[in-house]
């Protein structure tokens, strides 16, 4: 006798995105409210207001504003494709987290003594925190079937872009060819392409 393949319906999906998500955001929170350590020079730019693109990332993702009706291969294949990154995603925030440690700060920012992380994730992407930021949401956006979320997912990737090269100017600013030595092995979100 055949298995039927498990597919994930729209409803299911969708309550897998929204706990997914908030627990992304409460990793996010409870690292924020663990504090920045050591006084720190911070970068003047605009980019610094990047927090505002992750609420309304979220805030779509937790809304799910247009379901659209799929064919049972997407459900039983991309939806759990798109739960997966999402998983992926909060592991390397965590895992990225703690190999700064002292380092991190929401903010484009230095401490006095800032090296080059070059361990943990930043051994593969010099971004892994918004590499993951971008397979959550890309993941929600599969997940969910939500062209509304996929547009979303999709203007995310420039902007993130934008936001890392404001970083690396600063960084390369702070810690010369150090930094510069750092970007030339290292690709910025994809291992070995980007």
């Amino acid at each position: 006798m055949a298995r039927r393949a498990t597919v994930l319906s729209d409803i299911d999906a969708f309550a897998a995105v929204r706990a997914l998500a908030l627990l992304a955001a409460g990793v996010v929170v409870v690292r924020g409210l663990s504090g920045v350590r050591g006084e720190r020079i911070v970068a003047r730019t605009g980019w610094q207001y990047i927090w505002v693109l992750y609420a309304v990332d979220y805030a779509i993702l937790l809304r799910h504003p247009l379901p659209t009706l799929t064919p049972s291969w997407y459900d039983a294949l991309v939806r759990p494709l798109g739960l997966a990154l999402m998983v992926a995603g909060i592991v390397v925030v965590g895992w990225a987290y703690a190999t700064m440690g002292g380092y991190w700060s929401g903010a484009i920012s230095a401490r006095a003594d800032h090296r080059v992380i070059a361990e943990g994730p930043f051994a593969f992407v010099r971004h892994p925190v918004y590499a993951a930021f971008l397979l959550g949401v890309i993941g929600g956006a599969l997940a969910l079937a939500d062209p509304v979320a996929a547009v979303t997912a999709l203007v995310s990737i420039p902007l993130m872009r934008g936001r890392a090269l404001a970083e690396e100017r600063f960084l390369e600013d702070r810690l010369g060819d150090a930094y510069r030595d750092y970007r030339k092995r290292v690709s910025m979100f994809v291992p070995g392409v980007f």
